[in-house]
């Protein structure tokens, strides 16, 4: 599906739900506050496009900031909510840093480094709830950071849970729950001076 089309069969329907949309004093504390990330999570799963449904569910909501106002929701968006974010230096440097972890990822798999992983792995995780423990250990090492952690574990494992048939889920909640939570409470994390 060509993105135009993608874009136009997003943005059309959220333009009409925002034509038929109350005034903003009625839609305060009611379910049109729903609306946003309920359209952004189901459009996500739709279409496979965080980023478009991500960006029509802010656009929804600001739209609803707006009284309603399309264009004004729109300009919202770009003017105060992205402008906002992209010139705070706490958030500007968690993109980057998510950025330049997800090129040396991508760098990492096209090299053959996580397929060297694997493959030393693979001794390991012989059956799905070895597979699972390797997952976790790996989770448990890899502590210095939760994005690190998240990027570099469930793409590493990705191959050997497929092969072991471990649901995508399965490896994401492992994943998920050892990234966070193992950043938080290691003595040597990017945590660290926040929590300080």
């Amino acid at each position: 599906m060509s993105p135009w089309l993608k874009t136009a069969m997003v943005l059309i329907p959220a333009g009409v739900v925002l034509v038929l949309m109350p005034p903003f004093e009625d839609a305060i504390g009611c379910w049109w506050s729903l609306l946003p990330p309920a359209v952004a999570i189901t459009l996500a799963l739709i279409f496979r496009d965080v980023v478009l449904s991500l960006f029509t569910g802010v656009w929804l909501g600001a739209t609803l900031v707006a009284d309603g106002n399309v264009a004004v929701g729109f300009f919202r968006v770009v003017d105060t909510y992205a402008r906002d974010a992209l010139t705070d230096s706490d958030k500007v440097s968690i993109i980057i840093f998510s950025i330049l972890l997800g090129g040396m990822v991508g760098v990492m798999s096209r090299s053959g480094g996580t397929h060297g992983i694997v493959r030393a792995l693979e001794p390991f995780a012989t059956t799905p709830r070895r597979a699972q423990v390797v997952t976790w250990l790996m989770g448990v090492a890899i502590f210095f950071d939760d994005y690190s952690n998240t990027l570099i574990v469930g793409n590493t494992m990705r191959p050997v849970t497929d092969r072991l048939k471990i649901s995508r889920e399965k490896l994401a909640y492992i994943v998920d729950s050892t990234a966070a939570p193992v950043a938080c409470v290691a003595m040597v994390s990017t945590w660290v001076g926040y929590q300080v």
